[in-house]
């Protein structure tokens, strides 16, 4: 005896035998698709990390750009000092009437001076680093003394300055004493 498929169970299995056979279709449509997004994501992606790049680098530019500004900035101001400190030796020079070993190293000084303002304003900042860094390495002991001497010249200056502007400011300078130490002799 042979059993009988009913309609509804014969419809059901032609159902399945269509789904199986449209079913690698539908994969391949599926996976297609897939693929299609991921490509999509994956040249989103890139075109964001070129764009983070680019701004990276831009940023970059920039603050190299101003440090650099700011270092060409301070050096002229270095030399602008360097030139004031020349011009303040000459002038202690030349009212040494005398002309004795202080009005003589004042000159050789202001001499100096002059020409350190010269040399940083030939340069760019980053050579004068360069050169700094490549005497100190040759020259260890001279560098370290023409540190200290220079210090000691700043601070000269600096006190000498700030004297000045007291007492043209009405500062100590001005000042009369307290009549006791005037030079009377109390009777």
């Amino acid at each position: 005896m042979t059993k009988q498929q009913s309609p509804t169970t014969g419809g059901a299995q032609s159902k399945v035998q269509a789904a199986r056979s449209q079913a690698p279709a539908a994969a391949h449509t599926v996976q297609h698709a897939g693929g299609e997004v991921a490509h999509g994501a994956v040249e989103e992606g890139k075109a964001t990390a070129a764009e983070a790049n680019r701004q990276v680098r831009h940023l970059l530019g920039e603050a190299a750009n101003q440090l650099n500004q700011q270092a060409d900035t301070q050096q002229k101001r270095a030399a602008a000092g360097l030139r004031s400190l020349g011009d303040e030796l000459e002038s202690m020079s030349s009212r040494d009437e005398r002309h004795g070993l202080a009005g003589d190293l004042a000159r050789q000084a202001a001499e100096q001076a002059h020409r350190a303002a010269e040399w940083l304003d030939e340069r760019e900042p980053g050579a004068v680093v360069a050169e700094v860094r490549d005497f100190a390495r040759r020259r260890p002991g001279l560098f370290l003394a023409g540190a200290a001497v220079a210090g000691m010249l700043a601070g000269r200056l600096t006190r000498s300055l700030a004297a000045d502007g007291e007492a043209g400011a009405g500062g100590p300078a001005e000042q009369q004493p307290p009549p006791s130490y005037r030079g009377e002799v109390g009777t």
